[in-house]
């Protein structure tokens, strides 16, 4: 796997530069379905009709790689062999905001029907999902809503060779909740708006445990370089460091499909 030495260095450079010093990174697991978190109004309510996207970033606790290996295939197989579950992609990291880990970092990524099955589905791969938690290191599991204009589709996300998918998870900032709003549009619009910038979507998360002001957000660039370049011209920006003074980083990942 190509390794992003250079990613790692302006990721840390972009989302320092303008959040100060850099946070350990905070587990988001996963649990029954709850109210959508506040401060994620730039994209619409829990859509009752409409997919939702489990995200679940995972890593081997130390001298555990074959058990997690083997209870996270398993896992998958039980979760992608059930009924309304669809387009499970897997997407290897090779930066984050936290610096280096000891053990690969994996992405999987899953498309539920709705609301509703993801309930089922929850229920029907408990026991296997439970087996997988006791192997795992480093743990965010979040389900999330696009908005329903964002033409989002996971089968094709950052699937060409050398794409980069930078997926963010963070926390609005209490009492910035507008702020936040206003400023992500505004950083996503002159973001999208830079040579190599694929794709951006904002997400709402509708289930997961303490997710509490939280939202995602997914940036697909052409390549590394196009990442480069970005990174260096959104770091000149003066809404970069308005819309990262709105929130706390949980996790921040930079990765390349697998799967």
């Amino acid at each position: 796997m190509k390794k992003l030495n250079l990613i790692a260095a302006l990721a840390l450079l972009f989302l320092l530069g303008a959040c100060g010093s850099a946070p350990k990174e905070k587990p988001a697991n996963s649990s029954t379905a709850s109210n959508a978190a506040p401060g994620t109004e730039a994209v619409s309510p829990v859509q009752n009709n409409e997919p939702v996207y489990e995200i679940a970033i995972g890593m081997a606790k130390p001298n555990m790689e074959a058990a997690f290996d083997s209870t996270r295939a398993h896992f998958v197989s039980v979760l992608t062999g059930l009924e309304n579950v669809s387009h499970h992609r897997v997407f290897q990291s090779v930066a984050s905001l936290s610096g280096q880990y000891p053990n690969p970092v994996f992405i999987d990524m899953a498309q539920h029907a709705n609301p509703s099955t993801l309930k089922s589905a929850q229920k029907a791969a408990l026991k296997a999902k439970q087996a997988l938690a006791s192997t795992v290191g480093l743990a965010a599991n979040v389900f999330v809503q696009p908005a329903p204009d964002s033409n989002f589709d996971l089968s094709t996300l950052a699937k060409e060779p050398g794409q980069v998918l930078a997926l963010g998870i963070l926390r609005v900032n209490q009492g910035q909740e507008k702020a936040f709003v206003d400023n992500r549009k505004a950083f996503v619009a002159k973001l999208n708006g830079l040579e190599g910038v694929l794709e951006s979507y904002a997400f709402k998360v509708v289930s997961g445990q303490d997710i509490e002001n939280m939202a995602v957000n997914i940036t697909v660039y052409a390549n590394e370089e196009a990442f480069k370049r970005a990174a260096e011209t959104m770091m000149k920006e003066q809404v970069t460091a308005q819309y990262f003074g709105t929130i706390t980083p949980v996790t921040s990942q930079y990765a390349y499909s697998v799967k």
